[in-house]
């Protein structure tokens, strides 16, 4: 009988993880460790339970295979491990029909994107994907009114240069809020709609897309391609925001399903003190799930079945014809599993995986899901990252890969030098966007993977999978 490979072992996961911890302890690399060192049995009160199990597993089959068998542990570990960095271009890349594929990065504030995945960002947009990005609160509490006053004087000086009409509404707007920055009383309150701590509101806001629209214009994202949702619960004027509404979900699920994306980038960074992330990553959730069962309806009810006629699935489906590919396993959700022929639908197109799958499916629209599901992956770096374990994809980052996020992120000049809302962090956030990625380095370095200058680190999954928000 076959021994049965370690990766497809159930312990497999626990077993890296009891590796990563022997590099750490030993402060050495994979290939450096030896059996002496996992059985060390001084190590056991450091384990976390995770790591008891597959310590545990670890011995149980070297039992079976003493000459071999640890050897096999770190060579499997090590191709665990390099098989999530992205050696030459992501597989998000991958052009489904033909296409362009389309990305959507969904930001809670106009800064998170370039912040926590502006690499990858850049990357996919100077690969020639169609890139959306997304920023679902304007942001305006964060700004300073220093830096709203530095506007206001622009305005000025700009409005006498070109001999804008004296005591009209946009001068007379600009004279209230100088005003009242001033901490004198308004002037003029004639205006037409709002008073003067809205405008202000207001004024705030567009300095926040402003600066959103500079950042991704230098990773070549146009401005067509620019977004702002502006969702209502976070429009207070308060720190304190409301609870998430129907409005705010539905919003979102239709610029989804009108861009009909390949995949979706998602804040999962919800260490923020203010709460704005959690509360945008509770919507995209309910969005997703919203979009998901609006394509399973589709389904339903269209039986039409256009298989691509690339060479790959062609070859495919050749060769499956005899035996009828399962349904992935994660296509079980009651909605979608309510499709008609749902098995034989999956059977004849390609080997289903968001990462590789070139198939083409329904109404001539190609996605790398037949249904038409986004892949979802989960961002970190403005409050804390992913660790190396914890990811499912890291995409190592050359220093002017790194000089151009930076680049992105210094756009966003109202959150410079001294941020509103910083946290228990001094560092600015570039900085810690700096010292995030590079400590992914390092740690990929230290345990014996290749070096990089820094890299960026996601969970993937799909829009069902999302976990909830701890």
């Amino acid at each position: 009988m076959d021994e049965k490979p370690l990766h497809c072992m159930a312990e497999f996961p626990a077993m890296v993880a009891m590796i990563h911890k022997l590099c750490t302890i030993q402060k050495c690399p994979i290939f450096d460790l030896e059996l002496p060192n996992l059985m060390n049995s001084s190590i056991e009160s450091s384990l976390s339970t995770e790591e008891l199990v597959g310590r545990n597993a670890i011995i149980k089959a070297i039992a079976v295979s003493p000459e071999t068998c640890f050897d096999k542990v770190l060579s499997a570990t090590m191709d665990y491990l390099i098989h999530k960095i992205v050696q030459t271009r992501p597989a998000i890349l991958n052009r489904p029909n033909g296409r362009r594929p389309r990305v959507m990065f969904f930001s809670p504030h106009p800064d998170d994107d370039v912040i926590s995945a502006g690499g990858i960002l850049d990357h996919v947009a100077q690969h020639g994907a169609e890139v959306h990005c997304i920023y679902m609160v304007n942001g305006s509490v964060a700004v300073w009114d220093g830096a709203a006053e530095r506007h206001l004087d622009f305005m000025e000086r700009m409005m006498a240069e070109y001999m804008v009409e004296p005591d009209g509404k946009v001068d007379r707007i600009v004279r209230s809020l100088s005003a009242a920055l001033k901490g004198q009383e308004a002037q003029d309150q004639e205006t037409d709609d709002e008073a003067a701590n809205d405008d202000m509101g207001r004024i705030k806001k567009i300095i926040r897309e402003s600066e959103a629209v500079a950042a991704v214009k230098t990773l070549g994202i146009p401005r067509e391609n620019v977004h702002f949702l502006d969702l209502p619960f976070y429009k207070t004027g308060k720190v304190k925001k409301n609870s998430v509404a129907r409005v705010d979900i539905d919003r979102t699920a239709a610029l989804i399903s009108r861009v009909r994306p390949d995949h979706v980038f998602v804040a999962a960074d919800l260490a923020d003190p203010h709460g704005t992330h959690r509360k945008c990553y509770e919507i995209l959730k309910a969005a997703l799930a919203q979009h998901t069962d609006q394509l399973s309806d589709m389904w339903t009810t269209n039986t039409s079945l256009r298989p691509c006629s690339c060479d790959t699935c062609v070859t495919h489906r050749s060769e499956v014809q005899t035996t009828p590919a399962p349904i992935p396993t994660h296509v079980t959700s009651p909605r979608i599993a309510q499709i008609p022929d749902l098995e034989a639908r999956f059977a004849a197109v390609a080997p289903l995986h968001f990462l590789n799958a070139p198939h083409r499916f329904g109404r001539g629209r190609g996605h790398l899901d037949p249904l038409g599901r986004p892949a979802v992956w989960m961002y970190r770096g403005a409050w804390e990252e992913w660790g190396l374990l914890e990811a499912d994809v890291i995409l190592p980052l050359t220093k002017h890969s790194m000089t151009r996020k930076l680049d992105a992120i210094f756009r966003h000049e109202s959150q410079k030098d001294r941020a509103m809302f910083p946290g228990d962090d001094e560092r600015e956030f570039w900085q810690r966007a700096v010292d995030r990625n590079r400590a992914n380095a390092a740690a990929m370095y230290e345990i014996g993977l290749p070096y990089y200058h820094a890299a960026e680190s996601f969970k993937v999954c799909w829009p069902e999978d999302m976990p909830d928000p701890r």
